[in-house]
């Protein structure tokens, strides 16, 4: 996979950080090729890696997006606390990898409009981010809902018209994440029953068909209740 890397400076310098994101870069791109099937990785991808502390996620100092095939931004704040640290753990490759998913899968099938399709879309980015980098899964993909699952799902799967800040962010009365950590297990139960799927990558995967996945099992476990 070819990527081209553009370091915007113009509010602060990401110089010292340079060469460790560009090697996490390259070693993602490697990965992508030896796993994800070529028709998915056939163009280039534009990545834009911003010194933009407003727009990253204050735990970590790294925020991520992806709106078409082309184009990925990456946004920083290298002041946040333990930022060093986690650029060392490889959340950088992590992030990237997660918004190269939605890229090919803009290209390949999109991202979706539905709440279960954009839950969908983010659990395969972050199931992808951790096949490829072997960095542990974020945070969001493990939000505090557990007490509140089944009344989150079912809530979801008769969603015909969501908020996407609420599902996924957390603005509304939702869990913050809690799309994030839904769209998480659901795709990590899907792959575990489709190991083929998940070790090219998933890139085409139907949202349908993993929601399908989870009607079927759903179905299962009640009836043998």
């Amino acid at each position: 996979m070819k990527l081209n890397i553009h370091f915007l400076e113009a509010e602060g310098s990401l110089a010292p950080w340079h060469a460790v994101m560009k090697t996490q870069a390259d070693a993602v791109a490697d990965r992508i090729d030896k796993i994800v099937p070529p028709e998915f990785r056939r163009h280039a991808i534009d990545v834009v890696v911003h010194y933009l502390p407003d727009e990253t996620i204050p735990e970590l100092g790294f925020g991520g997006s992806c709106f078409r095939r082309g184009l990925v931004t990456i946004n920083l704040d290298p002041g946040a606390p333990g930022f060093e640290d986690r650029l060392a753990q490889g959340v950088f490759g992590r992030t990237l990898a997660h918004e190269l998913h939605h890229a090919m899968r803009w290209d390949a099938c999109g991202y979706g409009f539905s709440l279960g399709e954009a839950l969908v879309s983010e659990g395969l980015a972050d199931i992808f981010s951790e096949t490829v980098t072997g960095v542990s899964a974020p945070p969001w993909a493990s939000a505090s809902i557990n007490g509140s699952w089944p009344a989150l799902l079912n809530q979801a799967e008769h969603n015909q018209d969501y908020d996407h800040a609420a599902w996924f962010y957390g603005t509304g009365e939702l869990p913050r994440w809690a799309g994030y950590t839904i769209g998480y297990r659901l795709v990590r139960l899907y792959g575990q029953a489709n190991p083929e799927a998940a070790a090219t990558g998933m890139v085409d995967t139907s949202p349908f068909a993993v929601l399908a996945f989870w009607a079927a099992l759903k179905a299962k476990v009640l009836a043998a209740k």
